[in-house]
């Protein structure tokens, strides 16, 4: 069984509660965090998914240039890329 979570604070909440309730991560359950830095609090480094920022700020300015440029032309929606940062809240296969 897993978790994704958003953002540190969600993620060590999840952390502590799992400890609470006698639960071994990764053992029992693993745990995934998306977020803006890799979580390395607690001494615990939790398997993260980092926004690229610098794609997704590039990506941003490209669609505001578009739509200046063509305001009635619809576009494709951005991707967001992530970095992934390992981390030891996950069991390997």
């Amino acid at each position: 069984t897993a978790v994704v979570t958003n953002g540190a604070n969600t993620t060590l909440t999840t952390l502590y509660l799992a400890c609470q309730l006698r639960l071994s991560v990764p053992e029992d359950l693993s745990l995934i965090a998306i977020a803006d830095m890799p979580i390395r609090e607690l001494g615990l480094a939790v398997h993260t998914f980092v926004i690229d920022h610098e794609s997704f700020a590039k990506q941003s300015v490209d669609m505001i240039q578009q739509r200046v440029a063509e305001p009635n032309k619809s576009f494709t929606t951005a991707k967001v890329s992530f970095i992934e940062s390992d981390g030891q809240t996950i069991q390997s296969f």
